[in-house]
């Protein structure tokens, strides 16, 4: 399926190939396909506002770009959505999500605030209270440090290479 998208993209002169944390650095770029008979990240995968800039396609999957340690951004056909979160204490964080849509968008016409909004809305409550459930274990007095996951966590892994590498400038 990536391969197909991939070429799909290219044929509308659009960038494919990921970029990923290059030379140890704290990003990472890449568009990924999404679900079959989706073209945007919706509940249903219908559009939820009008096409953005000058894309010549509502099919050009998702592009996501991660800044470690803290920001992620998701850039679809019909809106882009960004997230910051800043710790406040070492058991505070605050989370900022900004939703962008085209700038000749009307609200309540061309577009539902609460349907651009709703699956990041379930996803990212979701989240947060996983993220509960994490500090809670790790304040218990029987927590005991873990390796990260080779699979799942390798950003994060960079991002720990990299701030080790900052403390002995």
């Amino acid at each position: 399926m990536l391969r197909e998208r991939r070429a799909q993209w290219r044929s509308l002169g659009l960038p494919t190939e990921p970029v990923s944390f290059p030379n140890g650095g704290g990003y990472r770029v890449e568009r990924m396909p999404l679900r079959d008979g989706f073209v945007t990240e919706s509940m249903d995968g219908a559009p939820v506002a009008p096409v953005m800039g000058t894309l010549p396609d509502r099919d050009v999957g998702s592009l996501r770009m991660i800044t470690f340690p803290n920001a992620w951004f998701h850039a679809n056909s019909d809106y882009a959505d960004s997230t910051q979160v800043v710790p406040v204490t070492p058991t505070l964080t605050r989370i900022r999500v900004t939703w962008l849509v085209a700038a000749h968008a009307r609200e309540g016409v061309d577009y539902d605030p609460g349907r651009v909004t709703e699956l990041w809305k379930a996803t990212s409550e979701q989240d947060w209270e996983l993220c509960e459930n994490n500090q809670a274990g790790i304040q218990s007095s029987r927590y005991r440090p873990g390796p990260l996951s080779p699979i799942t966590e390798q950003g994060l892994e960079t991002f720990i290479r990299w701030y080790f590498r900052q403390l002995e400038k």
